[in-house]
Parts: C-alpha cells; sequence; structure tokens
C-alpha cells in the first residue's frame, strides 16, 4: 500500500510541476500579444491554474489523511470565493498592485476567483491568496472562505 501512495505522491508532484512549466511559458508569452491573444493565454492559464489545484489537493489529501475534515463542497465555496475582497490594495479597472513583491504600479490582473501577476510571473486563486497572505496550510484557508 505504501508503494502506491508513493507513487501517487510522485504522479501528482509531475503533474505539479508541468503545469507550472506550461503557465510560465504562456505568460511569457502575453507581453508580446495582442488582445485577442492575451484574452485567449490568460483563459488558458486560468484552466491550468485549476487544474493545478485539483492536484495540490489531491496531493495534500495524500500526505495529509487525518486532516480531512472539511468536504468538496467546503472546497467549491473557497474556490469560487470573490479574491477582490481578500486583497490588501484597492483594485481598479481589474488591475491592482502585487501582494508578493513591492509594487508602484498596478501589475496583478484581477478576475472573479484568481489574480495573475505580469511582474513575478505567479498566479493565485481564492485559496491560495489566502495561503499566501495568512500563511495558512489548504484545510485552514478552505476553512477560513467557506465560513467567511
Amino acid at each position: 500500500m505504501q508503494w502506491a501512495i508513493n507513487r501517487r505522491r510522485t504522479y501528482l508532484k509531475s503533474q505539479i510541476s508541468q503545469i507550472n512549466e506550461l503557465i510560465t511559458k504562456q505568460v511569457r508569452m502575453v507581453p508580446n500579444s495582442n488582445q485577442l491573444e492575451r484574452d485567449l493565454l490568460m483563459s488558458g492559464i486560468a484552466s491550468m491554474q485549476l487544474e493545478q489545484t485539483k492536484f495540490e489537493r489531491l496531493l495534500y489529501f495524500l500526505e495529509h489523511p487525518r486532516d480531512n475534515d472539511i468536504s468538496e463542497d467546503h472546497i467549491e465555496i473557497a474556490k469560487n470565493y470573490p479574491v477582490e475582497s481578500l486583497l490588501p490594495n484597492p483594485v481598479k479597472r481589474h488591475m491592482t498592485n502585487c501582494f508578493n513583491h513591492e509594487d508602484k504600479h498596478p501589475s496583478m490582473k484581477v478576475n472573479d476567483t484568481w489574480v495573475h501577476c505580469f511582474v513575478c510571473n505567479r498566479a493565485w486563486d481564492s485559496i491560495s491568496v489566502v495561503r499566501h497572505l495568512l500563511g495558512l496550510n489548504f484545510v485552514e484557508a478552505v476553512k477560513y472562505l467557506a465560513t467567511k
């Protein structure tokens, strides 16, 4: 049984790594694209981030089997939480200053449930924003958003 768990863990980590590489490649293409291409790239990035979150969630549950006291409904509520209300800086025209680095001009694109910074090439969904800003683990962040 432990062998299967280790194989699953290795698979999930490799999937997460591959998705990170794909996201990075697409992010690098954004500055040299027109508006239509940018919208398509951002949509693709958002899809990949959702897939990445799914793999991270599976990996978390695999590595923390006793902390599984949250349901899929809690996770869905947390994923769909409006990210704009979590951000420390004001949002204007779907842009804000990035919370991950010093920012004098808005560099972070804000969508309904995720954000992307063009300077540090990072993206976060609602759960990831809470994890980053409050220093919580996955389960704590989901509980925080599901009960907020």
